[in-house]
């Protein structure tokens, strides 16, 4: 997995919502959002398909929409959807933007962001990809959001996604989190921040989001997401698939997306202060883990564990467990004040660095003890699939939804995941197997979502958890499924 990764998205979708709320508990039904979207020619059926989302998005919420598209190019062929009468703004910059991808893409944001904090003074709005998908609670956590920022004038941002909102790594729905890192792809964007902080040392030779990421670290101050992601790109480059592997039925199966409205959005807790107390408190009663993986062997515990000494440290504790890690600015993903917060299994994990003000070295945490004594690092993963799951190998040509149902199971997504640690894990529960060994993706690799199986020579492999997979199959392989 990179270490670094540098969002290179052509087009981005603004959604400035400007209004007011009385009652914290729900939108205003009188409030207008406006829309500002920015793509190119070719581009009309994401716009289409975004616009039509956002109109559906905001139904249950009564507010109007006031949509600006601003095109570079001739984007006359965007349909009228079910959503209001919009604006087509061509983009025009006083001198020719330029063809280099990445300095292109800052000219294109900043023309934008001039339009709407400057020419419409407009006091805040949201950035949208156009190749975004988002949760049916994305305008109501924006909106609260907001709310939360004018409260905390250390918030920078209020964003929608989370790098690594994956099953094994994110479940509850509800939860939300301080971090040092911008995470874009659906964010909010303060005219305050932007007049102020943003645009007077803008230079167009770095990359937008590691220019606001360098911002936001200087300045101390933090971005919220959510632990369970409100937006996703719509095309995954990894479901680029061999023609003789099926790709994945449901492109979410992967990447956890938040699916539910909650009942209520009171970020209070994420104030500073309210927020350093709660995890204070939280590391202090929390059991300390020797390894990280033995959070499987209970359901919703919480723990911390202290083995870190830096962030370099943070960023390979991450990558060992195929997430991301340091993004743009070198920020690892998710990182507050020498800490990050993961879910193992159903389990909260405090990874708790030793440079961190929350270190406390005089602090006397019970270990926690695991059942008969397990003491290795994959014995919690390997315990958890022995609890809740079946292993199956099934017949060539077979995807796990159908050897599953073949013993009136069905096969689990997090169950893969897991299953997909490494050849320890698999060795240990698939006793078929003759030689194990591991499929390394990176990028635009080749699909690996027909893993873990057999080979015809009796040898099995394993994929990236990234990829896992219900529905791959290869017509020369046995698919290994976990099976609940």
């Amino acid at each position: 997995m990179p270490g670094v990764e540098v969002r290179l998205h052509l087009y981005v979708v603004f959604l400035c919502l400007c209004a007011c709320l009385s009652d914290a508990s729900r939108i205003e039904t009188h409030m207008t959002i406006c829309v500002a979207v920015i793509t190119v020619k070719s581009r009309e059926p994401l716009v289409n398909r975004l616009l039509n989302q956002l109109h559906n998005l905001s139904l249950p919420f009564q507010v109007g929409l006031d949509i600006n598209v601003f095109c570079d190019g001739n984007c006359s062929t965007l349909e009228m959807g079910n959503f209001p009468v919009f604006s087509l703004r061509p983009l025009i910059a006083e001198k020719p933007l330029s063809t280099a991808t990445v300095r292109r893409i800052t000219q294109m944001y900043r023309l934008v962001l001039d339009h709407i904090h400057i020419s419409m003074n407009k006091s805040w709005c949201v950035i949208l990809e156009d190749d975004l998908v988002l949760a049916p609670d994305a305008l109501m956590m924006l909106y609260h959001g907001r709310q939360l920022m004018e409260m905390d004038p250390s918030i920078f941002t209020v964003s929608l996604f989370n790098d690594n909102s994956f099953h094994f790594s994110a479940t509850d729905q509800a939860a939300f989190r301080r971090v040092s890192h911008f995470a874009g792809l659906g964010f909010i964007m303060t005219q305050r921040w932007y007049i102020d902080l943003i645009r007077p040392n803008w230079p167009y030779s770095k990359p937008w989001d590691a220019y606001f990421q360098s911002q936001l670290t200087k300045n101390s101050l933090v971005c919220i997401i959510p632990e369970v992601t409100r937006s996703k790109h719509v095309t995954n480059a990894f479901y680029s698939a061999r023609s003789h592997i099926q790709k994945p039925l449901n492109s979410f199966e992967s990447q956890y997306l938040a699916n539910s409205i909650l009942p209520e959005y009171n970020f209070s807790a994420l104030i500073q202060s309210e927020y350093d107390h709660h995890l204070t408190k939280l590391i202090a009663t929390a059991q300390d883990l020797v390894f990280i993986e033995d959070a499987c062997f209970v359901d919703d515990g919480h723990f911390v564990y202290k083995k870190c000494n830096s962030q370099k440290m943070l960023n390979r504790i991450l990558k060992e467990r195929n997430l991301w890690g340091k993004g743009n600015g070198g920020v690892v993903r998710g990182m507050y004040r020498g800490l990050l917060q993961i879910r193992v299994c159903s389990s909260l994990v405090v990874i708790l660095c030793n440079d961190s003000p929350f270190y406390d070295h005089n602090a006397n945490n019970s270990v926690f003890a695991t059942p008969h004594g397990a003491q290795s690092p994959l014995r919690g993963v390997i315990g958890r699939l022995q609890l809740d799951y079946i292993i199956v190998t099934g017949d060539d040509g077979l995807d796990c939804s159908q050897v599953c149902a073949g013993v009136y199971k069905e096969c689990d997504v997090q169950g893969l995941f897991l299953l997909n640690k490494g050849c320890a894990v698999l060795e240990l529960l698939a006793l078929s197997c003759k030689v194990c060994s591991e499929v390394k993706v990176e990028g635009s690799q080749p699909y690996t979502g027909d893993m873990p199986a057999m080979l015809s020579d009796g040898n099995c492999c394993t994929g990236w958890p990234h990829h896992s997979s219900c529905f791959g199959k290869h017509v020369e392989s046995k698919r290994i499924c976990p099976c609940k």
